[in-house]
């Protein structure tokens, strides 16, 4: 805190909070507060007796009569009847909190008549006696631990507020009266005590013997008297008990006056009546020897104080027995304690009020720091604290009437305790008193119950929080941020406890030969408290390509700040470091290539060249973007295709990412890549140019997936229908290498193996041809030698409600009917042959132009080319076929082509592919026995007869050569 604060406890006192203006008569005056019982829920009424009100709010002190009052001030009320008028000579008197809080209340009567008046007014409401009302909410009012009279108040009058969970939240100990019987000299005497000026309080504290400074200096012995009357009774005067009452729902107490002392001709006017009420935040207690077990001193309440020291028997009247007798005070709430730092503290005193003491000769009193106490601490438990490593402070002194020194505030410097206490943040303090010397009476003095603690404080600023390096927070380690340019925006927010303004001053260092070293110290910058400080404008200089870190610290503004002499500047604890590096060299370009399917499954198609036409619409191609030089601090990658409105980007510190792209349209294209550095330092682009061709395939089965040898390796592109999907196979070996693996080409070429049984099982889960535009299947077919020549041999065909309405297959030479012609070739075997079914339910074909080799691989490719006008003998038929011959004998691959013309369109199939045997009357028929591998289907019609004859040598779909990279005979 910037200053020095004041926090000021006492041991019987609570606030009141308080509106100026008039209260109406019967109506709740003011409500009790404090933080920790408002933090509880639990509010406390103070209710004047019936038929009185209050006017408007005076200050006493100043004379303002404003409606407002002063910290330090002593305020009063005018008591209003129920008509309203001023009743002469009764007043509410109520001195404020020096933490300016609240205020004590007390009823002041100068006279009988005045009390007549105030009697009158009571009776006029329908009260048959004077009262004050106590109300709660969110507890009840109940007796201390002792028992609860017939009155439901403990024997000794006091009461305790108990919230539902048990606690006890209030204390109240004695509602009682007393009247002006003390004399003069005493009570000027007691009043003579001037607080220091300028200083703020926090917590309650007992008015009772205080006044200002300027009010101290011009008051007589009598003014005094009656100023300090007002808080408590002085020396010599008559007190009584108030007679209290508490409901019988807990919920309220009554604190009716003892008319036996207003009724009393000796009575000495004015009276004050006090329905006390006090937090539960301190205690108090006598502790002797003679009865090492009891705790009846506990909240001791007499007015001439109790005894501290030797008490014997038979010297004074006092002493009905010898004994020695000590004394404790607690102080709990002090949740500063918990928070401030024992540099922080300045001074600590406690203050007793000393009544009396055996002589005038001076004596010493200790004080010692004590354990916490209870309502039955005893000899027994606390007398052993009283011991040398906790003794605080002394004061040599006498205080009894009479002596040069009569009746006084005696202050002891309990620093070193209080610095304790925060040092094991612990908010509360209990302070003990005890004589020097115990041998006899000579030590013997007494101290009043109402004692109190004033702990003097400057709090430091709060150390800097909310750290940012430009704009990035606080980091430390390999994730420090690294920043590209010369100066760095450094943040930190201070504040200071108390909302005073706060200064910041940032220390910057560099990371040279292993070694941290200061390079730079800022000025200091100044704002309110909370807010944010920066380095901007405070002269940083360049900074070099480097490792930093840097702290904050802050400060006092001295302006504001009490400092003491070695406390210039008073600083916060320093912040944490913060990192960050310095880097402005950009990275190298990233290199782009494109991967080949053996690095990458997801490939498709390689877009490697941009002078062929590769790959296709939907066709995945993927590429492979490694970081160039100077760039090992890459921390992402960013990229671009030329269809793509923006940059895509990668967070990854690896040297490389792989990035996966499926062409929407066929045309140029390219992939721009860069990288970005921890510092933000961006590459120069990187680039990959391709060309995608327009072509794509509704299917494609290379069987040569393991793991999943029906899988379809097309992909679905932008607008087009979903590719045919994966086969199901079932009870087909898929084990049996494929011509490329027969013809020694790659080890990992596999197809499916038939061995003509019915149980063999391949189609697909939905349809895949389109009959209603032009396609192409194309598959490579080994017959085994064992079969009959003479039987048909389904290798594809696609059905509908039983039938086929597509199929490709091998049939006998000798086969001939109405709807299919024989073989044209004269070998004496069987030739091959597609068939389709038009819409008007007759069967078109054409056969293959030369004879099929059984027990050889062939290739075949089949076409439906759909005419442009329908119902126009324009639709044809195209089967190629390129005899591959065997391993031990292998063939030209010539491709030969058969042409059939016949008028369209054909029927529209929705059944599955079926693969290895036909459809006929809703039955499975004409079951291979031999091998079929590589089986495409493609949308379109057949344009380059080159890729035909590719197929056929053993090229891969996405394989070939210069121009016919992409091998779809669809396209040129």
């Amino acid at each position: 805190m910037a200053g020095s604060d004041d926090l000021t406890l006492a041991s019987g006192v609570f606030d009141f909070r308080f509106d100026a203006g008039p209260v109406a008569a019967g109506s709740t005056f003011a409500s009790m507060t404090d933080p920790g019982v408002t933090d509880a829920g639990v509010s406390v009424g103070f209710e004047l007796p019936l038929g009185l009100g209050v006017a408007k709010v005076e200050d006493v002190a100043n004379g303002s009569g404003a409606g407002e009052s002063s910290v330090g001030s002593r305020v009063s009320w005018p008591v209003l009847d129920a008509g309203g008028s001023p009743i002469v000579g009764a007043r509410l008197l109520a001195s404020v909190e020096p933490d300016a809080s609240g205020m004590v209340p007390v009823l002041r009567v100068d006279s009988p008549d005045a009390f007549k008046a105030v009697e009158s007014a009571a009776a006029a409401a329908g009260s048959d006696q004077v009262a004050f009302e106590m109300t709660l909410k969110g507890a009840q009012w109940k007796p201390e631990p002792d028992g609860a009279g017939p009155d439901g108040v403990a024997s000794d009058g006091t009461l305790q507020a108990v919230n539902p969970e048990g606690e006890v939240v209030l204390v109240s100990p004695v509602a009682r009266q007393w009247d002006a019987a003390g004399s003069e000299s005493t009570a000027a005497e007691s009043g003579s005590r001037t607080k220091t000026s300028g200083s703020k309080s926090s917590g309650s504290t007992s008015s009772g013997t205080e006044s200002s400074d300027s009010a101290s200096a011009s008051k007589t012995a009598s003014e005094a008297a009656a100023a300090d009357r007002a808080g408590a009774p002085l020396s010599g005067d008559e007190v009584a008990l108030m007679r209290t009452k508490v409901a019988a729902n807990g919920r309220s107490f009554t604190a009716a006056v003892d008319e036996a002392m207003v009724n009393d001709d000796r009575t000495s006017w004015p009276l004050h009546f006090d329905p006390a009420a006090t937090n539960s935040r301190s205690e108090w207690t006598m502790i002797e020897s003679a009865l090492p077990s009891s705790s009846s001193g506990y909240k001791f309440s007499s007015d001439n104080g109790t005894g501290v020291g030797r008490c014997v028997y038979g010297v004074a009247a006092e002493c009905n027995r010898t004994t020695t007798k000590r004394l404790i005070w607690e102080f709990g709430g002090l949740g500063e304690f918990t928070v401030l730092e024992p540099r922080e503290l300045i001074s600590a005193s406690f203050s007793a009020y000393g009544t009396h003491s055996y002589s005038c000769t001076d004596k010493m009193v200790k004080s010692y720091r004590m354990a916490d106490l209870t309502s039955t601490s005893t000899w027994n438990s606390h007398a052993g604290y009283f011991t040398s490593d906790r003794e605080m402070g002394n004061r040599t002194l006498h205080h009894k009437s009479g002596c040069p020194t009569g009746p006084k505030w005696v202050e002891f410097n309990v620093l070193a305790g209080a610095k304790q206490k925060v040092e094991w943040n612990d908010d509360t303090f209990s302070i003990g008193l005890a004589a020097a010397d115990t041998s006899s009476m000579a030590g013997w003095k007494r101290y009043r119950w109402d004692a109190k603690l004033e702990v003097e404080y400057n709090r430091a600023p709060n150390t800097p929080t909310s750290l940012s390096t430009d704009s990035r927070g606080c980091v430390t380690g390999s994730t420090r941020p690294l920043l590209n340019e010369p100066t760095v925006l450094l943040s930190a927010s201070a504040s200071d406890p108390d909302g005073d303004l706060s200064r910041v001053r940032f220390t910057l260092q560099k990371y040279v030969s292993g070694a941290w070293s200061t390079t730079w110290t800022s000025g200091y910058t100044t704002a309110r408290s909370g807010s944010p400080h920066t380095t901007s404008g405070l002269g940083m200089p360049s900074l070099a390509t480097a490792t930093y870190r840097w702290r904050a610290t802050a400060y006092d503004d001295p302006n504001i700040a009490k400092l003491r002499p070695n406390d210039v500047p008073f600083g916060s604890t320093p912040s944490a470091w913060c990192e960050f590096g310095v880097d402005r060299t950009d990275p190298g370009a990233p290199v782009v290539t494109a991967l080949q399917p053996s690095e990458d499954s997801r490939v498709q198609a390689v877009y490697d060249d941009p002078d062929l036409d590769l790959g296709g619409v939907g066709k995945t191609g993927c590429f492979k973007i490694t970081r160039g030089a100077n760039s090992s601090d890459v921390v992402k990658y960013e990229y671009q295709f030329s269809n793509q409105a923006s940059v895509t980007t990668v967070s990854s510190t690896s040297s490389s990412i792989v990035v996966c792209w499926a062409p929407t349209v066929a045309n140029t294209g390219w992939l721009k890549a860069w990288t970005v550095d921890k510092a933000l330092n961006k590459s120069t682009q990187g680039t990959a140019n391709f060309t995608v061709a327009t072509a794509r395939e509704d299917g494609i089965w290379s069987f040569d997936d393991v793991d999943d040898p029906g899988r379809d390796v097309s992909v679905k592109d932008a607008g087009e229908q979903t590719p045919a999907g994966s086969l199901v196979l079932d009870g087909v070996d898929h084990s049996v290498k494929g011509p490329h693996g027969a013809f020694g080409a790659r080890d990992d070429d596999y197809a499916l193996g038939f061995s003509g049984s019915a149980d063999e099982d391949v189609h697909s889960e939905a349809q895949v041809v389109d009959t209603t535009q032009s396609f192409v299947v194309s598959a490579h077919v080994k017959l085994d030698d064992a079969i009959n020549p003479n039987k048909w041999t389904s290798i594809l065909s696609q059905e509908y409600n039983g039938n086929d309405v597509i199929r490709l297959a091998y049939r006998p030479h000798t086969a001939s009917t109405s709807s299919t012609a024989a073989c044209p070739s004269t070998e004496g075997t069987g030739c091959w042959v597609l068939l389709v079914k038009t819409s008007s339910n007759t069967w078109k074909q054409v056969s293959s132009a030369r004879a099929a080799k059984i027990g050889e691989w062939v290739h075949l490719t089949a076409e439906y080319d759909k005419g442009a006008v329908t119902n126009q003998a324009d639709d044809t038929l195209r089967l190629w076929t390129c005899n591959a011959g065997t391993p031990d004998a292998p063939r030209d691959a010539e491709v030969v082509r058969a042409d059939a013309s016949f008028t369209g369109p054909l029927a529209l199939p929705r059944g599955e592919l079926y693969i290895g045997h036909s459809h006929y009357l809703g039955e499975p028929a004409d079951h291979i026995k031999g091998v079929i591998d590589n089986i495409r289907v493609f949308k379109g019609d057949v344009l380059a007869e080159a890729k035909v004859r590719r197929m056929c040598q053993g090229a891969e779909a996405w394989q070939g050569q210069d121009e016919d990279k992409f091998l779809n005979p669809t396209q040129n």
